[in-house]
């Protein structure tokens, strides 16, 4: 099932009610902290832009490979991943079980050329909170990370 607008449906996408409370109260100089991991440096600069354009949202890392996303989100304790599931090194799906294990409060979003419901499902499994379609509207990935920012109305 996918959200129009190229969110893959999971509750980031789709509902709002997806993360704990944000960390640093709204209207902070740095309310949201993101790291951006993809192997394709392009497309890591742009998403970076697309974030730090925003007020409040500061890119507080780049990763090129799972290793590396792993090492950074342990030391860096982003509020937000976005992971590509095919990055080099250490595929997406394992990359967020480690990143999970070393930063639990941390939120990973998985970001995908394609549109699948097991890609959601395995994403899922691992502990990721949706999956963003890159072909997608920058607006779609916004909005999947401000759903991320409001508190949760049921558990996990």
């Amino acid at each position: 099932m996918a959200e129009s607008g190229g969110a893959v449906a999971g509750r980031a996408a789709s509902s709002g009610q997806v993360a704990g409370p944000a960390r640093l109260p709204e209207g902070s100089m740095h309310s949201v902290r993101v790291l951006v991991a993809d192997d394709h440096a392009i497309l890591r600069q742009g998403i970076c832009s697309l974030l730090e354009a925003r007020l409040g949202w500061q890119v507080v890392g780049e990763a090129a490979n799972g290793r590396e996303a792993v090492e950074k989100a342990a030391q860096l304790r982003p509020d937000v991943v976005l992971l590509d599931i095919n990055i080099p090194e250490i595929k997406g799906i394992e990359a967020t079980r480690e990143i999970l294990k070393a930063a639990p409060r941390t939120e990973v979003l998985i970001l995908t050329m394609h549109e699948s419901e097991t890609t959601l499902r395995e994403a899922r499994q691992a502990g990721a909170r949706g999956c963003i379609l890159k072909a997608g509207a920058p607006r779609d990935l916004l909005a999947a990370i401000q759903a991320l920012r409001k508190p949760k109305a049921a558990s996990r």
